[in-house]
């Protein structure tokens, strides 16, 4: 009962926020319905994406690279998004799938790491062992209105501002079955989310992006 509570609970409020920044309707396959434990990866173009999925499916979202992971609240989430910092991790995903079993949620990954222009995708190292058969792929894309929803870099707060003060704000959610290609796991979801969403492979990963971003704010600064 505490678990469909949180959930409802999250998908009103959620909801509502959603609203609020023009997001009328969601179309699109958003309406599965995950196991406990299963894992939904998608890709990560907006912090629109953490308050999708806090409403839609009130998960343990979950950052890592290289085979560590951490569960991150939403609001720790949306910090970095906005600070533009990697996560470090120091569990398995097999401890945090059995963390999500116990809580009765699923798991919601973003592999890239962090944020894109959504035109994209980031190259990832996140995986190290197999995925199970029951993994998801979604892939969220907003329409190219006067102002993208996208976020890659700048001001976390003149982003929010442009964002807000559009009338209407267009979601398109794609999902389908992770499918096992025979390849190393991290390029089998890549792959399969550049299929999903139709973006192409970037030869950029997140550190790259961080250090980008560096070098944006000091030539900003320095003018």
């Amino acid at each position: 009962m505490k678990r469909n509570f949180s959930y409802y609970l999250h998908f009103l409020i959620g909801r509502m926020m959603l609203f609020t920044l023009g997001f009328y309707s969601i179309t699109g396959t958003h309406k599965i319905r995950p196991k406990a434990g299963q894992i939904l990866i998608s890709n990560h173009s907006s912090w629109i994406d953490i308050l999708y999925f806090w409403t839609y499916y009130s998960p343990l979202f979950v950052s890592g690279s290289e085979g560590r992971f951490c569960i991150e609240n939403p609001t720790q989430l949306l910090s970095r998004v906005v600070e533009i910092k990697l996560a470090h991790g120091s569990e398995t995903l097999d401890q945090i799938t059995k963390k999500a079993q116990s809580l009765s949620c699923p798991i919601v990954i973003f592999p890239e790491g962090l944020t894109t222009n959504g035109r994209a995708l980031l190259r990832f190292n996140t995986f190290t062992d197999p995925l199970p058969d029951n993994t998801f792929l979604f892939g969220l894309l907003y329409s190219k209105a006067d102002f993208s929803p996208s976020y890659s870099v700048g001001s976390g707060l003149s982003h929010y501002y442009n964002l807000t003060s559009q009338l209407e704000n267009r979601l398109l959610v794609k999902a389908s079955v992770y499918q096992k290609s025979g390849l190393e796991v991290n390029s089998d979801v890549v792959k399969g989310l550049s299929n999903l969403t139709k973006q192409k492979i970037a030869n950029f990963t997140a550190k790259d992006k961080v250090e980008f971003n560096n070098f944006y704010i000091s030539k900003k600064k320095s003018k």
